[in-house]
């Protein structure tokens, strides 16, 4: 699914536009058009920072678009093999606060964790689409 990054608006219900300023590597960055939300972001830049097919892992930061009160959030993927046709994404998340909304940050994380569990859904529904078109077809005889 990394080599997807710049495509996650046509996977994901949360992004309603993306791009990617470059090829898809270290230092490139991703913006997205966001659908609402109820911490009403509109757009956010993304800043890859980690991009290794061989190992299968991706990180980024978002640099820009997130509300005053944070300071960064940075997240890290894996991708392994589990079995045939299955596949585990591991997603590391790092949300950096404002001193001032420490106590806070239960509700915070519950939301980007919502967040997280729709993206993998709709990770796994494309992941399971594309196998299906990609399947080789029986003829009959």
């Amino acid at each position: 699914m990394a080599e997807q990054f710049a495509d996650i608006a046509d996977w994901s219900s949360n992004v309603v536009d993306s791009s990617l300023d470059g090829p898809l590597a270290v230092g490139a960055t991703r913006t997205c058009k966001l659908a609402p939300t109820p911490a009403g972001l509109d757009q956010i830049e993304e800043l890859i920072t980690n991009f290794d097919r061989g190992r299968k892992t991706f990180a980024f930061d978002i640099v820009s678009g997130l509300p005053g009160m944070m300071k960064g959030v940075s997240s890290a993927w894996k991708i392994e093999a589990v079995g045939p046709n299955r596949t585990r994404a591991t997603n590391t998340l790092t949300i950096n606060v404002k001193w001032y909304m420490t106590p806070m940050l239960p509700v915070i994380r519950s939301q980007f964790v919502k967040t997280i569990w729709l993206l993998v859904k709709e990770m796994d529904q494309t992941a399971a689409r594309q196998a299906r078109h990609s399947a080789p077809l029986a003829m009959a005889g």
